[in-house]
């Protein structure tokens, strides 16, 4: 007898409001009905019916499934009228409520869409709210792609060691996603970024070639990224070469004649085509041009 009512209220009211959609919906007695209600108009796109209706209606005369789905609705209302900051609140509150609710599987599909549209608006809100994402739903097969726009987002406000540490939890957690291949190219550009130039510290250096030099060994289908890998490696090498001579002048003027010439026949030897390559060659003189660079 209550499913024919339920169905009786939707068939009798949604006509009417339909043709007249600013006329408020009375709250139906029975709260079951209330939620039949509210899905429907949602799912005849009526958003902002919907989300007005819903903040009419008593959440508290809800308990266990019943609250849960009121707060499912109201969530997923608040995402199709892109109020994301809000949907975030609703998620945030549910899943300490509702901890093994069904519902959670809807739940976190909203919570996803809400962090990255607020992430691809430029919003600050979005980065805490897909981090927050990552930390509760660290198996959803949305947290691939969550981790894949945060690390994006940190590259973008050049915050690269926090690129690294994103994407890095992207491989290591969901090493077949299809983010995967995009991760290792972010991380080898971001490794490239964080060097400054010739004149800091070689290690970086050193670390960040072989990361764009293993990535190229990977074979990436995508040319733009080979591209990018290749420049970035290029580069790298002419530095490295440049910090060797830099160190060799530095021993030149202390005095320490093996030091001096151990970093230049670095130079000469594993960066021959480069600039500063070349002119450890020349100073180095013809008879080591000859023998084995030093080691």
């Amino acid at each position: 007898m209550g499913g024919f009512l339920t169905r009786s209220i939707l068939v009798t009211v949604l006509p009417a409001f339909a043709a007249c959609s600013s006329s408020p919906i009375p709250i139906p007695e029975d709260p079951t009905t209330a939620l039949d209600l509210a899905e429907s108009m949602l799912d005849r796109g009526r958003i902002d019916d919907a989300l007005a209706f819903l903040d009419d209606v008593d959440r508290d005369s809800y308990i266990e499934d019943d609250r849960a789905r009121f707060d499912t609705l109201r969530m997923r209302a608040l995402v199709e009228s892109e109020e994301y900051y809000d949907a975030f609140e609703v998620s945030r509150d549910f899943i300490d409520e509702h901890r093994f609710s069904p519902r959670s599987a809807a739940i976190e599909e909203l919570h996803f869409r809400a962090g990255k549209a607020l992430l691809l608006a430029d919003d600050d809100d979005g980065e805490l709210v897909l981090q927050h994402f990552v930390e509760r739903f660290e198996a959803s097969p949305f947290a691939p792609e969550a981790l894949k726009l945060l690390g994006d987002f940190a590259f973008g406000i050049d915050n690269f060691p926090l690129a690294e540490v994103r994407f890095t939890q992207l491989l290591e957690s969901h090493p077949s996603s299809e983010w995967a291949a995009f991760a290792r190219y972010r991380l080898a550009m971001s490794a490239f970024r964080r060097v400054r130039g010739p004149q800091y510290d070689l290690d970086q250096m050193i670390f960040a070639r072989n990361e764009l030099a293993h990535y190229l060994s990977l074979e990436p289908e995508r040319p733009e990224f080979r591209r990018d890998a290749r420049e970035g490696l290029a580069i790298l090498e002419r530095w490295i070469a440049e910090r060797h001579v830099i160190i060799a002048d530095f021993y030149r003027r202390v005095g320490n004649t093996t030091g001096e010439r151990i970093h230049l026949g670095i130079a000469m030897r594993d960066f021959p085509t480069t600039d500063a390559g070349q002119r450890a060659r020349d100073r180095l003189g013809p008879t080591t041009q000859h023998a084995e660079a030093p080691k």
